[in-house]
């Protein structure tokens, strides 16, 4: 079962289009997500239907929507996740915060707060593959990893050090200056935010215990609620899901899970199933999302699903479904552009 997206993202993306002239109705267009869908706060999508949303609002606005919508996201936009980083008692342990509960609101990015003696760095990849729209998702997922740090009431200490992207500048970087007061590097081999000591250390000015432990704890039901299903096996499938391949192996997956490897493979074998069977099942299912949704080559997806050269790949996928990879392929869609008839 994949992590799903609460529909609040997509109701403000609407929001924030509209105010530009472009209606829902427009943006929602062949999406699979009616209009009506967005009066429903409680309702979910999945991750390839908001990918859609995005790849419409990418044809239909500025290059820079990504970055300003993920500026104006509030922690209420998040949930109890939003507002268990808004109280917690420091900088860092907000963003441990988030690196533990991002799966919750289905953000489809992974963070990691890696601390050294003169800081840390908050690392952070997409958990999904999305084609030409991957620099919108990295802009989206660092102003989710930025909002305890650059909210208003903020002690100026908490500000980032710098932040590193691994996408070449775009043609809106004066917008990145104006929303993050800190050297930004483009082009750099990763994707990270270094805070020195000092603003790990910080006390977040809307600290709350109390607030914290409540939303932190009703955390912890919703990502045990991601991780229940019919048994251990679909607990394996969640935690292959969540991460870009290639795939974790399966001691790191029983160490997710509190248990030993060998733990793992006699609880599966007693379910009728294997970690090698679970993690083809997930190359399979992902293999059909990748090709099917358009956007990706052959190439792409092989490569995505830590296949060693495309022929492997292909043949994989033909012993699965009796079809090549490209018979399945869906080509990209195209921008619905009026084009008028020459007089």
């Amino acid at each position: 079962m994949e992590p799903r997206i609460s529909i609040v993202y997509i109701t403000e993306l609407a929001a924030y289009l509209e105010a530009r002239g472009i209606e829902r109705d427009h943006l929602l267009a062949g999406t699979g997500i009616t209009p009506s869908l967005l009066d429903d706060p409680r309702a979910t999508v999945s991750r390839f239907e908001v990918h859609r949303v995005l790849a419409r609002a990418s044809d239909l606005s500025p290059p820079d929507f990504a970055l300003r919508l993920g500026h104006r996201m509030r922690p209420g936009h998040h949930g109890f996740l939003g507002h268990a980083m808004m109280c917690a008692r420091t900088l860092r342990e907000s963003l441990k915060t988030l690196e533990r509960f991002a799966g919750i609101r289905g953000i489809p990015a992974s963070y990691r707060l890696v601390e050294t003696g003169q800081g840390g760095e908050l690392v952070f990849d997409l958990t999904m593959a999305v084609g030409r729209q991957r620099r919108s998702y990295l802009e989206w997922a660092l102003m989710i990893a930025l909002a305890p740090s650059l909210q208003h009431s903020r002690p100026r200490e908490a500000g980032p050090g710098r932040v590193r992207l691994d996408f070449p500048s775009p043609g809106h970087r004066a917008v990145y200056e104006e929303f993050i007061d800190c050297p930004i590097e483009f082009d750099a081999g990763c994707n990270a935010v270094d805070f020195s000591s000092a603003a790990l250390a910080t006390r977040l000015v809307n600290s709350n215990a109390a607030v914290r432990e409540f939303c932190e704890r009703r955390c912890e039901l919703l990502l045990a609620g991601l991780d229940s299903g019919e048994g251990l096996a679909d607990r394996v499938r969640n935690r292959l899901l969540e991460g870009p391949p290639p795939f974790p192996a399966a001691a790191t997956i029983a160490r997710s899970l509190h248990m030993s490897e060998r733990a793992l493979r006699r609880r599966l074998q007693s379910e009728g199933t294997s970690f090698r069977i679970l993690v083809q099942d997930v190359r399979r299912h992902l293999a059909r999302r990748y090709l099917q949704d358009g956007g990706l080559t052959v190439d792409e997806v092989s490569r995505l699903l830590g296949y060693s050269e495309p022929a492997a790949f292909s043949r994989a996928f033909k012993r699965w479904t009796g079809q090549s990879p490209s018979a399945c392929r869906v080509p990209p869609r195209l921008s619905l552009i009026h084009i008028s008839e020459p007089t």
